[in-house]
């Protein structure tokens, strides 16, 4: 098998990832000479462009026209492919690179390494809004024979995977401009700051904060939505008591007081505010809020719990806004916000049932219908259930689970949300859940405005399916139950909907068989179950979790592609190995897609009753299709396939055998695109395998 890989001219290995990128670690990469001489001098390599200032060597600065900037002529030819990378510092929101043309984003956006095929010889830098850019570092050369991996998702972060650890990751955002500067950004109100001081982290980072009247606080304006934490180090000096502050407007603003003596909470109006000691008598403070209309946070030094400081001091260090309801691990900000996590445009490399090498996951476009996915307490219905946040470890790591409490009441009990006006087909369920006092969930899924009902139990205690339930006969039902470790399952339940809204209900159950589809019972008022997550989306089966803080969230079609590719003519061989996510029976999802210039084209989809599709394309306009075995490729299985050519013959093998043999011409393959699935593998040869090595490399 050693040698077959050692053979291969294209090798698509998940874990051949760095930088966000995606590479092939076949052909290796060829780079031509620096473009312009190093160092670059921005005075005499560029020209300023319209409102564009050059200040010296490193140094640019514009007044935010929408075209300036500055640009270099006659730097690179046309049609070729380069590598840039850029890097420094900017106060503007950001700076977009092209060509010149009037969008000006052709080749990327703000710092980092860019890899573009150029549209003309020249090359535009242009801010986005007035700002200093210092250029610390930039070189730019033409690459060749690179083939690696063009990956895009969409524009927030609302992919999650399991990382190397079994835990779900997420994209995260500070949304605080200068986080740790305090004397920027941030509005000082009857107070002053002294930065240079000894912080939590044993660096002079941290900042004194000192009242000089009453009410003294700083503050940064802020209009962010949903669920929200606001975090921030802090330490008594003069004054022993620090107070956060959500200033909501017209809403009331939300107050959290906390003792730096102790770590104690005075008063609190937080969802489930936190504090947490990390020595030298520092503590991470973290109050959270859900909200529509935030103005403002604010930071005040306190003597005691609801009086402010009018003279004292305290000792602050890296101040974090993010959504969700806990702190996560502090991303630092200059003049715009920072990422961190699953971003963007980052390949998904998913370790999901404890894989040991991870797999490229690739899927549609789904929303996240719920507006509350883990701060279930908001949901818009909560029947008879006392619901704690922030009461266990999650599937993410993080203290950020609920509890569900049924009450007394003999009588439903559950939360969730009715999403009106929603179109034909099928929809999913699906939420995390975990034993506690009680061991079963309860799940219906109500389509057709509630007409129609679907209701699953399960049992966390051995993650099994114990009953289901329906109401006014429901069509393409289906559930599923995912071990995600630590006793956690993905609970989800599928059914068919023809019009008006679509209702996802859940709650904690007792055990027993169903009988009723509302599972009515009395409980005892402290016993319950802990869930995280919750979704809904269009669709027969759960695509990765899309976490939402206050709205809807949709996340964007994964997709991967090379272009342009070496090209696949005469004699060659495509290996694959694929995880099948969309459900049994789902027919003509395209999952790769290999195209020329000419017609011929080959293109493989999941089918009906388990089968792949393998459709190829002729210049003559026809086409054909090619079936694996029934069964041979299930929601869940994993499959190995070989296609193979030589000089217009063409065998198809599946999971070690044989199974069609086709006379026909497919030359000039150069372009590859891969989505919708989990691509483990994917291998080219630049010869045409023999049978017992193709039966060799596929068998499972």
């Amino acid at each position: 098998m050693s040698k077959l890989f050692d053979d291969s001219s294209l090798a698509m290995i998940p874990s051949a990832v760095k930088d966000g990128r995606l590479y092939s670690i076949r052909p290796v990469p060829e780079y031509g000479s620096e473009v312009l001489s190093q160092p670059v001098d921005i005075d005499t390599d560029f020209i300023a462009n319209s409102g564009g200032v050059i200040i010296d060597a490193n140094t640019f600065t514009t007044a935010g026209g929408s075209n300036d900037g500055i640009i270099k002529y006659n730097l690179i030819q046309a049609n070729k492919q380069y590598r840039l990378e850029i890097q420094g510092t900017t106060t503007s929101s950001g700076f977009t690179i092209g060509n010149g043309q009037a969008s000006g984003n052709e080749y990327g956006t703000g710092f980092g390494v860019h890899y573009f095929t150029s549209a003309s010889a020249n090359l535009w830098i242009r801010q986005i809004t007035a700002g200093i850019t210092d250029i610390t570092t930039f070189s730019i050369k033409e690459v060749s024979n690179i083939g690696d991996f063009t990956f895009s998702r969409g524009s927030n972060l609302a992919a999650t995977r399991v990382d190397v650890n079994g835990l779900i990751e997420k994209g995260r955002e500070n949304l605080l401009l200068q986080s740790n500067n305090f004397a920027t950004t941030w509005v000082a109100v009857n107070s002053s700051i002294t930065s240079g001081q000894i912080g939590y982290d044993g660096s002079s980072d941290a900042s004194l904060l000192t009242a000089a009247s009453s009410g003294a606080n700083i503050y940064q304006l802020n209009s962010s939505t949903g669920v929200l934490s606001l975090s921030v180090y802090a330490k008594a000096n003069v004054s022993n008591w620090i107070r956060l502050r959500f200033d909501n407007s017209p809403s009331a603003d939300v107050n959290t007081w906390i003792n730096l003596l102790d770590g104690s909470i005075g008063s609190d109006g937080g969802i489930a505010t936190n504090v947490e000691s990390v020595g030298g008598e520092w503590y991470r403070i973290t109050s959270q809020v859900n909200t529509t209309d935030l103005n403002n946070v604010r930071i005040y030094p306190a003597d005691s719990d609801g009086n402010n400081s009018t003279s004292g001091s305290i000792y602050i260090q890296d101040a974090q806004l993010e959504q969700g309801l806990v702190a996560t691990d502090y991303i630092e900000t200059g003049a715009s916000t920072a990422q961190s996590g699953i971003l963007e445009d980052l390949p998904r490399l998913d370790y999901s049932g404890g894989a040991s090498c991870p797999a490229l996951l690739l899927e549609p476009q789904r929303s996240n219908l719920l507006s509350q996915s883990e701060y279930v307490n908001g949901s818009p219905d909560v029947s008879n259930s006392t619901i704690t946040s922030n009461a266990a470890t999650s599937p993410e790591g993080l203290v950020n689970a609920s509890k569900v409490v049924p009450n007394t009441s003999n009588i439903f009990h559950w939360f969730g949300q009715v999403i009106n006006s929603q179109t034909s087909g099928n929809y999913t369920q699906s939420i995390f859940a975990k034993a506690d006092t009680y061991n079963h969930l309860f799940m219906v899924i109500r389509t057709d405005s509630g007409s129609k009902r679907y209701g699953v139990k399960f049992n966390l205690s051995n993650g099994t399916f114990v009953d289901d339930i329906t109401f006014g006969s429901p069509t393409q039902t289906n559930y599923s139950i995912e071990d995600y470790g630590n006793g956690w399952y993905r609970c989800s339940i599928s059914a068919n909907h023809s019009s008006g809204a679509v209702i996802a209900l859940f709650g904690a159950s007792l055990g027993g068989a169903l009988s009723d589809i509302n599972n009515g019972f009395a409980g005892d008022g402290t016993s319950g179950i802990y869930v995280y997550g919750a979704q809904l989306e269009a669709g027969s089966y759960p695509t990765s979790y899309i976490p939402t803080y206050g709205s809807a969230v949709t996340g964007g079609a994964d997709n991967c592609r090379q272009s342009p590719l070496a090209t696949l003519s005469n004699n060659y061989s495509i290996f694959a190995e694929v995880t099948r996510t969309a459900t049994t029976e789902i027919n003509n999802l395209e999952f790769i897609d290999y195209s020329s210039s000419s017609n011929d084209r080959l293109r493989i989809y999941t089918y009906n009753n388990g089968r792949i599709r393998f459709r190829t394309y002729f210049n003559d306009g026809t086409n054909n299709s090619y079936f694996t075995n029934s069964g041979d490729w299930n929601q869940g299985d994993t499959i190995k396939f070989c296609f193979t050519y030589d000089n217009g013959d063409i065998v198809i093998y599946a999971n070690g055998e044989q199974l069609h043999s086709i006379s026909q011409t497919l030359n000039n393959l150069n372009y590859l695109n891969m989505e919708t699935q989990i691509i483990k593998q994917l291998l080219h040869f630049e010869t045409t395998l023999t049978s017992s090595e193709a039966i060799a490399l596929t068998t499972i």
